[in-house]
């Protein structure tokens, strides 16, 4: 059935054109909740990207308190600090897939993101297939300009295990919210981005 939707890209140039495109999130605040089990966190996501490219996601509550503190490079993440009562190993991995989903970083298979399986759907989107370091691959939905990133879905052999959704406000090419729903589990995150004047 697939084979009928899409079509192969050009293997270079689609790769160049999605590795170009802006991750879903960038340096700067989101107003974030988490619902992971029985669980309800909210405060403020912080997004800073360092000068060798890795990215810090700092998870806090307003009134300073850490939830989880985390560094994503190229080819792998490390936790820098976690709360206690989130400091189970399903939560991390699943925390440390869905943030390195926006990023587009420290997650994928280097041979995998070196040459993703890019193929071009009938709307002109384009559909890239990454594979992650883990169990389960990544299928990105990008526009036909190149420029947004639409949907991105982590599934295993058998069924969807995430699903990402940006929302985008006019011609902008950076997400004002992002809702991430997992499948499988009661787990949910939601990003709004934060301006300057709040």
């Amino acid at each position: 059935m697939l084979l009928l939707t899409f079509s192969q890209a050009s293997g270079a140039d689609s790769s160049c054109c999605f590795k170009k495109i802006p991750a879903l999130v960038q340096s700067g605040k989101y107003r974030t909740s988490v619902d992971v089990l029985n669980k309800h966190l909210s405060g403020i996501l912080i997004f800073k990207w360092q000068d060798d490219q890795s990215v810090r996601a700092v998870f806090i509550n307003e009134m300073g308190v850490t939830f989880f503190d985390l560094s994503f490079y190229s080819d792998r993440y490390i936790y820098n600090n976690i709360m206690e009562s989130l400091d189970k190993k399903a939560i991390r991995l699943s925390l440390a897939k869905d943030i390195g989903m926006l990023l587009k970083q420290g997650i994928f298979n280097s041979n995998s993101w070196n040459n993703p399986e890019i193929l071009l759907g009938e709307t002109g989107t384009k559909n890239v297939f990454l594979k992650l370091q883990r169990k389960g691959n990544v299928f990105y939905t990008c526009n036909a300009e190149c420029t947004r990133i639409l949907s991105a879905t982590n599934s295993g052999r058998r069924k969807k295990v995430v699903h990402i959704t940006p929302f985008y406000t006019g011609p902008s090419i950076q997400a004002d919210s992002i809702i991430i729903q997992h499948q499988t589990v009661h787990f949910t995150i939601r990003l709004k981005k934060m301006y300057d004047s709040e």
